[in-house]
């Protein structure tokens, strides 16, 4: 059994300092299985995106999550913005996921990211349920 213990905003600080945001979902699976973390991108995010701050995002999550000792996984997701957009000149691509392999220093803190495509029905069987906007 998989249970979502939390659903909400995480602000973080983005390049330079600007105010960024993602919406930040985690699973607490049955042990011995480490904690599930998704990050997904917001539209509305005025800062830093996902991807490029996932070091910092996971830095802050596993302090949040008292350090467990099973190392998360982590969870990379955009979702689907259809394709470019004349109105507001931005590109708009369709949902995709990626797992995001990193390495953990004595501190806590993360580095050197490794992306993995994935698609939506691998995260779901990993979660135990379906992934809801």
């Amino acid at each position: 059994m998989t249970c979502l213990i939390h659903d909400g905003p995480l602000r973080y600080a983005g390049y330079h300092g600007c105010p960024s945001v993602c919406r930040m979902r985690v699973w607490q699976p049955d042990p011995p299985r480490p904690v599930i973390v998704l990050f997904t991108e917001l539209e509305e995010n005025p800062g830093t995106s996902v991807t490029n701050r996932v070091e910092v995002l996971a830095t802050l999550v596993y302090g949040w999550l008292e350090r467990p000792e099973r190392e998360p996984i982590w969870v990379e997701h955009y979702p689907d913005c259809g394709v470019h957009n004349p109105r507001n000149g931005r590109w708009e691509f369709p949902e995709r996921f990626a797992f995001v392999e990193l390495s953990r220093l004595p501190g806590g803190r993360f580095e050197r990211p490794n992306w993995r495509a994935t698609c939506k029905r691998t995260v779901e069987e990993i979660i135990g349920q379906a992934i809801n906007d």
